[in-house]
């Protein structure tokens, strides 16, 4: 309750006060600071957190005067400017005290401080020096997984900043992050029951040994005494009989005991199921999100070539979002049933038809299920092609057919696109200065490390050789270069 907080936290300032504890009072006037700013009373948090970064700078405490200064910075966000010089004295001191998950935290407010400037530049600096901050972090101990949120904020500056692929990039790192931070969870808690439904299974064939060795110990003896001294002892035999009862009685409880409790670990392990399931379905919703978020903006735009560009950007984030509603749709299972990611994306991207014709499709592939690492890039390739074709590939005096060829070989996999339109102008696909859909097409190709090809055989005819994704790299920073304050593209 929060009026019993209050006056434990009145109670203990008052402890602190009475027996001249200075030495933990700036610990304590952060703790009551960060409960005022919970309970929704800004001025009483803002003025314990300068009692905090007074008392902490006095006692020369440096790790809770950052902490004080990062969080006032946190309670005057209303005033960017001053918040923003207590995030820059927190980083100095996050520094000297090589903590660089303080440091990140500190980046992470100073870039939204400078997105509510409007100064999106200076903004990306500080993502910057967050995301080259994580690898020294994780190494230092911090989950690697829990960092999501930098990539989100990243996110933020490049869409506000027009750099709508730098954007994706680093909604995709989010996304990538956040989800296998819930898969370990998930599997850290699969496991744990594990174990536990393990250890009373064990428990409960011990106790069923325990008691088959006394029963039949205890029959033993009661037919060697029923044969020895059957009329002399029959009071014996009563009693024995009367304890047999009552051990039977006691298995049943137990029996039944053991039942509600493999019962209860059943319903958990579903519960972990549906929870897997829930993480793609709101991956799946915020790329909806996204998508209905572009086609607000289209209304506001007048340029055709503005609004194309909204509907191809709409068009590939739905490739991704198809992938996690199949995995929802499914129960979360690991890997996507490529024929029916493909067949969605087909008819997804046919009724889009600004015509109305419907093209037909030729759909040549084999049961193949690939990863969520693989049918991404995969589903925006497809996606890059299919909105290609219907665009340019139409002729008057025939319906459009699309042929999708997919072959598995020994280690790798080959897909071939074809389409019976006029073919490349040139033969064969070429990059153009600012031409996001052929970059898109060779980028994916290199992700899967594989081979892009094109040619005009009757129409447009592309190839690709690629290989299944399995795993993530790992990309090594150089701690020197945080303190540079470098800036990378993505």
């Amino acid at each position: 309750m929060q009026s019993d907080c209050r006056v434990n936290l009145h109670q203990a300032e008052q402890a602190i006060l009475d027996n001249q504890l200075d030495t933990i009072f700036p610990e304590f006037a952060i703790r009551k600071s960060s409960y005022y700013r919970v309970f929704g009373f800004p001025d009483s948090a803002i003025t314990y957190a300068q009692r905090a970064l007074e008392t902490a700078v006095e006692l020369k405490q440096q790790e809770q005067t950052s902490v004080a200064h990062l969080l006032l910075g946190m309670l005057k966000r209303k005033t960017p400017e001053e918040a923003l010089l207590h995030f820059q004295e927190c980083i100095r001191i996050y520094t000297e005290l090589q903590d660089y998950t303080g440091c990140i935290y500190a980046y992470v407010n100073s870039l939204k401080c400078y997105q509510r400037l409007e100064r999106y530049e200076e903004a990306l600096l500080y993502s910057d020096s967050a995301v080259l901050a994580i690898p020294i972090a994780v190494k230092n101990g911090n989950d690697a997984f829990t960092w999501g949120r930098v990539y989100k904020a990243r996110a933020e500056v490049f869409y506000a900043l027009g750099q709508m692929d730098s954007a994706w990039y680093n909604i995709n790192k989010a996304s990538t992050l956040d989800l296998e931070f819930e898969r370990r969870n998930n599997a850290q808690q699969v496991a744990e029951i594990d174990a536990k439904y393990n250890d009373e299974q064990k428990a409960q064939r011990l106790e069923e040994q325990e008691q088959v060795i006394k029963f039949e110990r205890q029959r033993r003896i009661f037919l060697t005494i029923l044969m020895v001294l059957f009329l002399g002892f029959s009071a014996i035999l009563t009693f024995y009989y009367l304890r047999l009862r009552s051990a039977n009685r006691k298995t049943v409880q137990q029996a039944a005991t053991i039942t509600k409790k493999n019962e209860d670990l059943s319903r958990s392990l579903e519960e972990q199921i549906i929870l897997q399931s829930e993480v793609h379905h709101r991956v799946k919703n915020n790329l909806q999100v996204i998508i209905s978020l572009l086609e607000i903006q289209k209304d506001d735009l007048q340029d055709p070539n503005a609004i194309q560009n909204l509907d191809a950007m709409a068009n590939r984030i739905y490739s991704m979002a198809a992938i996690h509603e199949i995995l929802y749709q499914h129960n979360g299972v690991a890997r996507i049933d490529f024929i029916e990611y493909t067949q969605r994306l087909c008819r997804h991207l046919a009724n889009l038809s600004p015509d109305g014709s419907y093209p037909r499709f030729d759909l040549q592939i084999d049961d193949i299920f690939f990863n969520l690492e693989t049918s991404i890039p995969l589903g925006i390739m497809l996606t890059e092609l299919l909105t290609n074709s219907l665009k340019y590939a139409r002729l008057p005096d025939r319906d459009l057919l699309i042929n999708i060829e997919l072959q598995p070989f020994e280690d790798h996999y080959r897909m071939v696109y074809r389409d019976n339109g006029p073919g490349l102008p040139e033969g064969g696909i070429r990059q153009r200065e600012g031409g996001l859909g052929t970059y898109l097409l060779r980028s994916m190709a290199r992700q899967l490390r594989g081979k892009l090809s094109s040619r005009t055989e009757g129409g447009a005819v592309f190839e690709v050789e690629f290989y299944e994704k399995n795993k993530l790299t790992d990309i090594e920073i150089n701690p020197q270069e945080i303190k540079q304050g470098a800036s990378t593209e993505q």
